[in-house]
């Protein structure tokens, strides 16, 4: 990682994070067309259980449901314990024969916005309250960070994340740009975790915290960066993750040479139109002291809060809010429909969603129209009525299925049930 940064001096407070509702499951339940299956719930680590009893699952097109064969079962909304720390999904009232299969999450693409300016140069080991770097620091916020992203990145948890890097505050104060355009082309463009790390910290270890904070232009380019990326990769979630220690803001820039002056109205302006223009959401992890502001531009980016790490061991907390972040942004509320087989349509009438929580109680969410019908009840709905690519989990049983032990199915080739 170098030896330490050196630069202007910020103040260390105390630790603040702010993770959202949503997570992963702790595990998921798949099971096959026409047949009894176990899954694991409570007491067990259930990775035996998981697999399907029989059959292989899939696709179910239009027209194929038929009446129960003797002794098989099928989903429905009545889950039971069985007393062995299993649930068992039995036949629905009409007898419907379906396929179900263990959802798969959407792709996820992150593109991280990283911040050089000067300050990230504060020691966070020792902790101080002031200063920069210095022969007795051990490790300053830009290098804390560095190495969070590096552990982050190497998970096993992050296997299969697309992953694109770009900086901003790299230039020298009094010489900053408000151009958006200085921030559209990534250092690292995009690639697959575990694969691409090494890329990505070579890009930051190459480079030193030096400048000012145009946080607003900064995200305005990288919400063209993740448009680009969304429209190359419609099917993938994009998502933009802005790093940083301060809030927007050009000192010498904007006070004394009146060149580019940042401001929060003007990142929320931006992260607001990323998510209504092109549904690009915005996380943010915000580094240092005082930064409770920030949330306003995840807010606003639709991410709630943001994540803010401010004492203690940096670079453990940071890695625990890149695995928060993970959590709420690769999340079993947003489901990928499968393709049928070559030359067969799906009829999207006939698709289920089935949860069981961790006491083996099962329900069925039933359909709506659109997002603002779900109102605070469960329910799914379709992000697109007439050619859907993902069902999406109304809000409250996307809270829901984020309690750990839960297990969520999708059912086709039974009618679909509609709430409203």
């Amino acid at each position: 990682m170098g030896e330490p940064r050196h630069s202007r001096a910020v103040t260390v407070a105390v630790e603040h994070a702010a993770p959202r509702r949503r997570g992963a499951l702790a595990g998921w339940l798949a099971v096959s067309s026409g047949f009894a299956v176990a899954a694991a719930c409570g007491g067990d680590d259930g990775e035996g259980d998981r697999a399907a009893a029989d059959g292989t699952g899939g696709v179910v097109l239009t027209g194929s449901g038929s009446a129960l064969p003797e002794g098989g079962s099928t989903l429905s909304s009545t889950v039971m314990a069985t007393g062995t720390g299993t649930c068992t999904i039995v036949p629905d009232e009409d007898g419907c024969v379906g396929s179900a299969y263990e959802p798969e999450y959407v792709p996820l693409d992150i593109y991280v916005l990283f911040d050089q300016s000067g300050s990230m140069c504060i020691c966070v080991d020792p902790m101080r309250d002031s200063g920069c770097g210095g022969n007795d620091c051990n490790q300053v916020r830009f290098d804390a960070i560095e190495d969070a992203l590096a552990r982050f990145m190497t998970a096993d948890e992050s296997t299969g994340i697309g992953m694109a890097l770009g900086f901003f505050g790299f230039d020298t104060p009094g010489q900053i740009t408000c151009d958006p355009a200085a921030y559209e082309e990534p250092t690292v463009s995009w690639g697959v975790l575990p694969r691409h790390a090494g890329s990505i910290t070579d890009a930051i270890d190459a480079v030193e915290p030096i400048g000012e904070t145009p946080t607003d232009a900064a995200l305005a380019g990288a919400c063209t960066v993740a448009k680009e990326r969304k429209a190359a990769e419609p099917s993938h979630k994009v998502v933009v993750l802005l790093v940083t220690d301060g809030h927007p803001e050009a000192p010498i820039s904007c006070d004394q040479l009146d060149l580019c002056c940042p401001s929060m109205e003007a990142a929320t302006a931006v992260t607001t139109d990323c998510l209504d223009d092109a549904g690009i959401e915005t996380y943010v992890l915000g580094v240092g002291p005082f930064l409770e502001n920030l949330s306003l531009i995840a807010e606003a980016g639709g991410t709630d809060s943001a994540y803010l790490v401010q004492e203690g061991a940096v670079s453990d907390r940071v890695l625990e809010a890149l695995n928060a972040i993970r959590a709420d942004a690769v999340i079993p509320c947003e489901l990928q429909i499968p393709a049928p087989p070559a030359g067969e349509n799906l009829d999207y009438d006939q698709v289920n969603v089935h949860f069981a929580d961790a006491n083996c109680e099962g329900q069925t969410f039933g359909r709506v129209a659109e997002v603002s019908a779900c109102g605070g009840e469960d329910g799914w709905y379709y992000d697109d009525g007439v050619s859907p690519e993902h069902i999406l989990l109304c809000p409250t049983s996307c809270d829901r299925v984020s309690v750990p032990g839960g297990q969520l199915v999708m059912q086709v080739g039974c009618n679909t049930v509609v709430i409203r």
